[in-house]
């Protein structure tokens, strides 16, 4: 109706936004940790509610594709995986060394991945099992301490083919294999 609705949520920044993929709720994260939901009837969004909270900024948040689960990537270092059908505590993925910036689900919803600060890609089923661990990412890797790290700072999937891709600090596009741990460089800044 080209009219625009706004709501205040929180005193704070948020930093990411995620609609489900029926397309009737929100989610957002936080500077200050929270993750909300409300309801989203694809206009009017109504009643935000704390699903649950990290101890520091939430900078990713995503619904899987089944509509199942939540999962959020905290600056604490956690990601954050909640069964959207339940009042449980999210199950808390704690295996990064460093910040977590992104997370996304498989196109199938049954793992979840994310990427920090540390370097690396981690890959866990929704009930918390890690698959797999990606590090020195297509061979990126600092040879000396004083150089940046090569921290994680984006995911996606592509369906056709299906592959799994990284943006990098340092400027760097990285395909990962989805049968072993390699990853190969495919862009990088000029």
């Amino acid at each position: 109706n080209g009219q625009f609705q706004s709501e205040v949520v929180g005193e704070d920044l948020i930093y990411d936004v995620a609609v489900g993929p029926a397309n009737d709720r929100i989610a957002i994260g936080c500077a200050d940790g929270r993750v909300m939901l409300a309801l989203f009837d694809g206009v009017t969004i109504s009643g935000f509610v704390v699903r649950y909270a990290h101890t520091a900024p939430v900078r990713s948040v995503v619904f899987s594709g089944d509509g199942e689960h939540l999962a959020s990537a905290g600056l604490d270092g956690l990601v954050l995986v909640a069964a959207l059908d339940s009042d449980q505590e999210p199950k808390a993925l704690q295996d990064h060394s460093d910040k977590v910036e992104c997370v996304v689900f498989s196109p199938d919803s049954k793992s979840v991945i994310s990427g920090a600060r540390d370097g690396r890609v981690r890959i866990h089923s929704v009930e918390g099992r890690l698959i797999r661990n990606y590090s020195n990412l297509g061979g990126i890797n600092s040879s000396t301490p004083w150089e940046r790290k090569n921290q994680i700072l984006s995911l996606a999937y592509s369906t056709e083919p299906l592959a799994l891709f990284t943006g990098t600090s340092l400027g760097y596009v990285v395909r990962l294999s989805l049968t072993d741990t390699s990853s190969e460089v495919i862009a990088r800044k000029s």
